[in-house]
């Protein structure tokens, strides 16, 4: 019977468990994805550098967009409100338009454009995505994009971790139980740039 290397147990265990993060919650339910992704979005939208307005660094946002996010937030924490899935679904495969834009702040603003670009790639690839498969119609909503950016986040978790175990001569187990706790592999599964820092350190613990 074939033995896998710690590494690859963990590749394997980190990708089943995460894509269950990735698409079991809901969008926009995990702490600060919310700004997370509104950075990552602007960003692949081509703006690098935010405008400075009554003395406040703002964002220029599609207000359609802005809007359903909130609405999404106004869902977290609220026992009595429970999420639907049918209708989720189908506001994926609608069109939005979002060419009625407005500056926004946001908490996310001044952060550093380079823990956002793993998340921007991936929404910039899904958008690509949509465009082949729908012909350019329409702007692709930001509960389908966010699908795009978390699982960027997730490959990029995987793959730095898989290094770190890799390399590192002692406590190989020891990385790859801390990089599969619920809450590290959470983190690195949703729209945030907190499991690139967890990844990152266990590459530099790595010996």
């Amino acid at each position: 019977m074939k033995e896998y290397s710690v590494e690859k147990k963990f590749v394997y265990l980190a990708l089943i468990f995460g894509l269950l993060f990735v698409f079991l919650i809901p969008p926009f339910q995990s702490p600060d994805e919310d700004s997370h992704f509104k950075k990552a979005y602007v960003i692949s939208e081509g703006q690098i550098a935010p405008k400075i307005i009554n003395n406040t660094t703002k964002y220029e946002l599609p207000v359609n967009m802005f809007n359903y996010i909130n609405e999404q937030l106004s869902v977290m924490g609220n026992r009595n409100k429970k999420y639907d899935y049918d209708t989720y679904y189908v506001s994926q495969m609608l069109r939005v338009d979002y060419s009625e834009k407005k500056y926004y702040d946001f908490a996310t603003t001044s952060a550093s454009l380079i823990s956002h670009i793993i998340p921007a790639i991936g929404i910039l690839f899904g958008k690509i995505f949509s465009y082949l498969i729908l012909a350019g119609n329409g702007s692709s909503p930001a509960s389908y994009l966010v699908y795009f950016s978390r699982m960027a986040c997730l490959i990029t978790y995987v793959t730095i971790c898989y290094f770190a175990i890799k390399k590192t001569p002692v406590y190989k187990k020891t990385m790859a139980i801390f990089a599969l706790l619920p809450m590290s592999l959470f983190m690195g599964s949703m729209t945030s740039y907190d499991g690139l820092l967890i990844s990152t350190v266990l590459l530099l613990l790595a010996k």
